[in-house]
Order: C-alpha cells, then sequence, then structure tokens
C-alpha cells in the first residue's frame, strides 16, 4: 500500500481535474437544459408572431388570438406580448386589448404573493405597461409585498399613472425603502403632479418617521409648495435628524421669509457638516446684509464643502475684499479664495466642465484629488455630478469605471434605483454596477438585457455578468450564447452580433476561472 503522504500528495494533484471536470458537466447540464428552454420558446414565438403582425395591421381580431393561446401558456403568451410591447411603443393601446383576459394570472400572483420577489416584479412591471385603471387596487396592495424591489416598482407605476391618492400609501411604506435613495423617491412622488402636494403635507402633520419626514419635504420643495414652510419649521426646531434637518433647511431657504433667517442661523453650530452647508446654502439664497460675518466664519469651517458655499456666499453678497484679503496671506484657505475670485466656485466650474466630452480623460485624475478629500464629502460631490442630467455621457461612463474604487453600498443602491427607474444614460449606469460588482444587481441587468437593451448596452451588460458572482448569471449568459449562436443569421448585423458573440464567450471564459 502506497505511503498515506504520497496518497495525500496524488490528491492534492488531482484535485484541479476533479474541479475542472465537476464545472465542465455543470456547463454543459445549463447548455442542455438552456437549449430545451430556447426550442420550447421558440416554437411558441413562431405561432405566435404572425398573428401579432396580422393584429397590429388589424387584419385579425383579438378574439382569434386568445383562441390560440393554450391557458398552460397563458404566463409566456404575456411575457411575450410585454417584450413585443416594448419594441414597439405605438402599439400599446392595441397591445393593453389583447392583454386584458391574460392579466388576472399576474394579479393572482401579487396578490397571493406567487413566485420568487424577480417573477412578481416582473408581474409589476408588466401590469404597469399593458394594464389600466382595473389594476390600480392591485398594484396598492402590491405595495404591501414583502420584496422592496416589488414595492418600489409598484410605487413607480402609481406615480406614473398620476394616482394621486396612492401618495399616502407610498409614504406609508419608506422605512421599508430606506436603503434606497430617498431622493429618488422624492421624485417618484414629484412626478405625480403639483396636485400631490396637499397630501404629502396632509400626511406630514402627522407623519413621525424620518424617512418620510425628509420625503415629504424634498416633494414640498420640489413642488414650490408655501404652505409647507411651517411643518419645515417645526420640524427642523424638533428632530435631531441630520436628513430630516438637512430637507428642512432646503425648504426654508427657498420659500422662507426673513422672519425665519434667525432659526436657520442657528443651525450652523451642528456637529455635521452636511447641516451646516445646508444653513450657509439657505442664506446665501436668501443673501441678507446680516450674514455677512457668518458667511466669514464658515470660510473656516473644517468642511471644504461648507467652506466653498461660504466663499460663494461672500463674492455673491459683494464681500470680495474678504476674499482677496486671504488670498495673500499664509491661510490655509487661500487657494480656495483664489479659485472663487478668478473662476466660478468649484462646484458650479466642475458641473460645467463635466458637460464636455473631453473631461472625461481628466476623470481620473479628478478621483485621485477626491481621494485625498474628507470621504463624507467626496461621497456628495461624486453623487451629484454623477447623477446631474447635465453630465456628458462619456464622462459618466468615465466615472462609472473609477467607481470599482469607491465601493459604497448606499451609492450602489443609488445606481441600482436608477437603473430600474430608466435613467437617461443607462449604459453608465450598468458600467456602474459593473464596478460595484454585487449580485443583487444581476436580475434587473437579466431583465433589462431581454427586454429594452440596445446592442452596446448588451455588451456592457455581458461584461459585468461576466464579473459578478452570481450563478443566475452563469446560467443567463449560457443560455443567451447559445440563442446568439442558433440564431445567428436572424439576431442582427453579422458584425454587432459576432462582437456581442465575442463578449459572450469571455464572459463565460472568465465565470469558469471564478
Amino acid at each position: 500500500m502506497p505511503p498515506p503522504f504520497l496518497i495525500a500528495s496524488l490528491l492534492f494533484c488531482a484535485s484541479p481535474v476533479f474541479l475542472a471536470m465537476g464545472l465542465h458537466l455543470q456547463a454543459r447540464r445549463l447548455h442542455q437544459r438552456n437549449q430545451a428552454k430556447a426550442a420550447f420558446w421558440q416554437s411558441l414565438e413562431s405561432q405566435w408572431e404572425p398573428l401579432l403582425l396580422e393584429y397590429i395591421r388589424a387584419e385579425l381580431p383579438p378574439e382569434q388570438i386568445w383562441a390560440q393561446v393554450e391557458a398552460r401558456h397563458e404566463l409566456y403568451f404575456i411575457d411575450y406580448l410585454m417584450r413585443t410591447a416594448l419594441n414597439y411603443p405605438p402599439g400599446r393601446e392595441a397591445f393593453q386589448v389583447l392583454a386584458r383576459p391574460f392579466l388576472p394570472a399576474l394579479t393572482a400572483r401579487l396578490t397571493a404573493q406567487r413566485g420568487d420577489a424577480e417573477q412578481r416584479a416582473r408581474a409589476v412591471q408588466t401590469l404597469a405597461l399593458l394594464g389600466n385603471s382595473e389594476q390600480h387596487g392591485v398594484l396598492l396592495q402590491t405595495l404591501e409585498d414583502p420584496a422592496p424591489l416589488v414595492t418600489l416598482l409598484a410605487a413607480l407605476a402609481l406615480s406614473q399613472a398620476r394616482l394621486h391618492r396612492a401618495a399616502p400609501a407610498i409614504l406609508n411604506q419608506l422605512p421599508r425603502l430606506a436603503d434606497w435613495h430617498l431622493g429618488l423617491l422624492s421624485q417618484l412622488l414629484s412626478r405625480m403632479g403639483p396636485d400631490v402636494a396637499p397630501l404629502i403635507l396632509n400626511y406630514l402633520e402627522s407623519a413621525d418617521n424620518p424617512e418620510a419626514q425628509t420625503v415629504c419635504l424634498q416633494v414640498l420643495t420640489t413642488q414650490n409648495h408655501a404652505p409647507g414652510v411651517q411643518a419645515a419649521v417645526r420640524l427642523l426646531s424638533d428632530s435631531d435628524k441630520v436628513n430630516v434637518q438637512v430637507a428642512a433647511l432646503n425648504l426654508l431657504g427657498q420659500l422662507g421669509q426673513a422672519e425665519h433667517l434667525p432659526l436657520i442661523r442657528s443651525h450652523y453650530n451642528s456637529p455635521y457638516f452636511a447641516v451646516r452647508l445646508a444653513v450657509i446654502r439657505a442664506l446665501y439664497r436668501q443673501q441678507h446684509p446680516e450674514d455677512t460675518a457668518l458667511f466669514q466664519q464658515a470660510f473656516e469651517d473644517s468642511s471644504h464643502w461648507v467652506a466653498m458655499q461660504a466663499a460663494q456666499a461672500l463674492k455673491a453678497t459683494g464681500q470680495e475684499h474678504v476674499l482677496h484679503e486671504i488670498r495673500f496671506m499664509q491661510h490655509p484657505r487661500a487657494k480656495l479664495a483664489n479659485q472663487v475670485l478668478n473662476t466660478l466656485d468649484d462646484l458650479q466650474t466642475l458641473a460645467q466642465a463635466v458637460q464636455n466630452e473631453e473631461f472625461k480623460h481628466q476623470v481620473g485624475m479628478l478621483f485621485q484629488k477626491f481621494k485625498q478629500q474628507n470621504s463624507r464629502d467626496v461621497q456628495q460631490m461624486i453623487t451629484r455630478i454623477f447623477f446631474q442630467p447635465q453630465t456628458h455621457p462619456e464622462v459618466r461612463y468615465a466615472m462609472a469605471r473609477e467607481l470599482e474604487k469607491f465601493r459604497n453600498y448606499q451609492f450602489f443602491y443609488q445606481t441600482l434605483s436608477a437603473f430600474i427607474l430608466g435613467f437617461s444614460d443607462q449604459r453608465s449606469l450598468i458600467r456602474a454596477l459593473h464596478s460595484f460588482a454585487n449580485p443583487e444587481s444581476v436580475p434587473a441587468l437579466m431583465d433589462y438585457y431581454r427586454n429594452s437593451a440596445s446592442w452596446e448596452e448588451k455588451i456592457e451588460i455581458v461584461d459585468a455578468l461576466g464579473d459578478i458572482e452570481s450563478m443566475e448569471s452563469l446560467a443567463f449568459l449560457s443560455k443567451v450564447y447559445n440563442e446568439l449562436h442558433e440564431n445567428a443569421d436572424q439576431a442582427g448585423p453579422p458584425e454587432q452580433v459576432a462582437q456581442l458573440q465575442t463578449h459572450l464567450a469571455e464572459a463565460l471564459a472568465r465565470k469558469m476561472r471564478i
């Protein structure tokens, strides 16, 4: 019998071989399963596609199509209908008529909370696209779904429908959605239009949850709802929560009167830089002569961003001489004073610079500079620049690549929320989600690939899924690769298909090495 150390050595050497064999068998099983699924889908779609074409041309009544859909294939058909409707927006109303008999199957899934969270989220998206006012009750009920993503999508659908009465129900769910960016939630409610402001204010009067209070104040500020001033005064006086105080200060800075200035000034003593920054911003908007001394004090603030806002306020109120004196002194803020005097303020200059595509070459240096600053301040700055609509897509994309060095969980959730809500520059958001490499983004990326992605975005998604550790992504990439290989002639222009195939192969190779 061989000595034990020899057996152990042989096993150690053979373990990579066994691992490789196991991965190969797993990939083969996935390949076979994906082939079977693809063949099943292809057979159904080959039956339905010519019927839909005739229906769109008004050559076929909906009843004849309904008769061709077996009961066991209803959910497959409604999914196919949604994908087709997304690719052909002009026919949305016609598709809504065609979908009507199949919507109860989706509403049953939501009311009974059947299926996993991804399936329920898909059902909400389908009802939002193909449903009508009859489904509003179901969507309101779905706000109680245990999965925050399903709740958020239901809230989005209700806001797009401008269902004002849904606002309080959405606000009730904010504690569960605290991980999502509050600015996105307030934007969602603001989309309902100005008529929602009185409902929001009424809710705010009895709200005791900080997240709900913050979002309500943000909505009232966006809507310029002057009756919200008294609520802001009350919360600024009573609440010790930073987000609530910042939101109240923003509202008072925009809608407050001279009588509110003493209350605003009193909060400059806050230990939190975000509150002090909000104070200086609010006073900057009011530009009262009495605040010159406070602006000078704030220019010495320990936070770079508070000092920057104070310098802007000094310049705007005609106190440039203060900045001139500092620039010629051996003062820690001399460089900042010089920048504000000779250019626009740093924030505004940067906000304008990132609108130029050429600035993409400076993004790496910008992030290096950010790393030398306070991390909380950096997070605010990056977030503001990244999500402002005016930022050039190529600059935003360059920033998305740099986010691999700034894997902040809150920023990830904000990016994922914006991606799901349909941000104007989805390609950059996909690259940002790639940088974060968080498996929680995989369902949203796969869904977008199937339903809305352009060729360029599909390549970005494939690259992202190749680097995110997730068995779901491995199965998905394998299935897409097989489908593309089998239908290459009909998938699109040959050069695009070849490029996508290359990226899929490389992504699968990386997955096998993980």
